[in-house]
């Protein structure tokens, strides 16, 4: 094989099923000439392209050692499946390895994008000793599209791993790269001592919300500097499943990207790209979207017949402040203060608000949480007794509970108390009747047979009716 061949195509029964060898797939050595293209193979599968060839000592899916070889168009058609080889996908070292275009091709999963049974690829993408201005993936197209990026999945080691000093200038872009082994990163840049991509550093994700993310520090993302962001549903940070789109870093190194969809639960990661010589950072640490969790909301008589009011939030995301509503009839709300939010937290924080000016009777009450980004969500809302009359109060604690909570309730008179745990579907898990006498009465609620999670805590009396949310640890 010298320069400018096909091997494949793009039409049925084109693409080669290349497995079952000794040592190698396809060893493009020194002596080849640029502009070999590799379309729709299957390289290390069954020819089904899902099955794992039992016994395969065939150790690279490639073995690059030549310039300018292209592996896949970016479409569905010229996909190369390169999966089920026994140590990397594909490999590149020496200084001839250069301009190599690899894009749109299953790396590590079978031809239906699933995992393989048996497979025990190693490193997806391996980039070593003077292999340099090569390009991984793709950067047109719109975004969450990912038009030219690998998927990268699977492996028993890192996603793509650059590991020599002279290694620079590889582009890695708009790949999906999940579900692998190796490091706690999907990419990686360190061998040792050595820095691939001249250490790139990565960006330091600051802050995010539902529709925005935003970074800074001059020293992780230079002037002109693209960072990539991605996200996933997993909690993790090695796992750049789905690209959000991209955005430049500003003459500070700050950077914003708008115009996106993040929705709570998912993490959130991110490259950089120097624009200069397209040396491509790994991920550093992600943030993970928490919705607002409320552990309990409860509203209690104070001095001078003032409604005190006190929440705790078990973790909250770019929370700019919590706006308090009261109602005489639960329906028609009023504004009547704000507390500031503590922005980002994973810890569960206090907070209170005294009603200054109450009216007699039964007063409703609600919390309007408000994000930085100006979205907000409503709580459930509780109501207060006339704090104007002498009446009944409960407390309950400990909130997170481990293996038992204690409803303290000081009565006005001898009289019934009911007590249920209800999950967040609405499912009654205990239902428990006590006898409370004219005076303060403690019950002791055993929890240490609930699952992890919120759960609510309804507690009715002749004169009050309470409905408290609990976190069990």
């Amino acid at each position: 094989m010298r320069t400018n061949n096909t091997i494949g195509g793009v039409n049925a029964g084109e693409g080669n099923v290349i497995s079952g060898n000794s040592f190698q797939g396809e060893n493009t050595n020194s002596g080849v000439g640029p502009g070999n293209i590799f379309l729709g193979n299957i390289m290390g599968p069954q020819a089904n392209g899902t099955t794992y060839v039992t016994g395969n000592n065939q150790i690279f899916g490639f073995n690059l050692n030549s310039s300018g070889t292209i592996i896949g168009n970016g479409t569905t058609a010229g996909r190369n499946i390169i999966s089920g080889n026994t140590s990397n996908g594909i490999y590149m070292a020496l200084v001839n390895v250069s301009l190599t275009v690899i894009k749109g091709n299953y790396i590590g999963p079978g031809i239906t994008g699933l995992s393989i049974a048996g497979s025990n690829q190693g490193t997806g993408i391996q980039i070593q000793q003077d292999a340099n201005n090569n390009f991984v993936g793709g950067y047109l197209g719109s975004g969450g599209a990912n038009p030219e990026g690998n998927v990268i999945a699977f492996n028993t080691g890192v996603g793509i791993n650059v590991t020599s000093t002279l290694a620079v200038s590889n582009l890695i872009s708009r790949n999906m790269i999940y579900s692998n082994g190796g490091a706690s990163k999907p990419i990686s840049l360190n061998y040792g001592a050595s820095q691939g991509n001249g250490g790139k550093p990565a960006p330091v994700i600051m802050t995010f919300t539902t529709s925005m993310v935003t970074g800074s520090n001059a020293a992780t993302a230079g002037v002109g500097d693209t960072v990539e962001v991605f996200k996933n549903t997993t909690g993790n940070c090695r796992d750049m499943r789905t690209y959000v789109g991209s955005t430049l870093a500003n003459a500070a190194g700050n950077w914003t990207l708008t115009g996106i969809t993040i929705n709570n639960g998912e993490t959130v990661l991110a490259t950089a790209r120097t624009v200069a010589n397209n040396n491509t950072s790994e991920v550093l640490a992600c943030l993970v979207a928490l919705p607002m969790e409320l552990l309990n909301f409860e509203a209690v008589c104070g001095e001078n017949k003032k409604t005190k009011l006190k929440w705790s939030a078990a973790s909250q995301r770019n929370n700019d402040f919590f706006e308090i509503q009261r109602s005489a009839d639960g329906e028609n709300f009023e504004s009547i203060g704000k507390i500031k939010g503590a922005g980002t937290s994973d810890k569960a924080i206090d907070y209170s608000y005294t009603d200054e000016l109450p009216v007699p009777g039964i007063i409703y009450y609600r919390i309007k949480q408000v994000d930085l980004d100006g979205t907000y969500k409503y709580f459930e809302s509780i109501f207060a007794k006339d704090c104007f009359n002498k009446s009944s109060k409960i407390t309950v604690y400990p909130n997170p509970a481990n293996e038992e909570l204690s409803v303290n309730y000081t009565a006005l008179n001898d009289e019934p108390v009911n007590i249920e745990i209800i999950d967040m579907l609405g499912k009654i898990l205990m239902d428990k009747q006590f006898i409370s006498s004219a005076e303060e009465n403690l019950f002791k609620i055993k929890v240490d047979n609930l699952n992890k999670g919120f759960y609510f805590l309804k507690i009715n009396t002749a004169t009050n009716q309470e409905n408290i949310k609990f976190l069990k640890n």
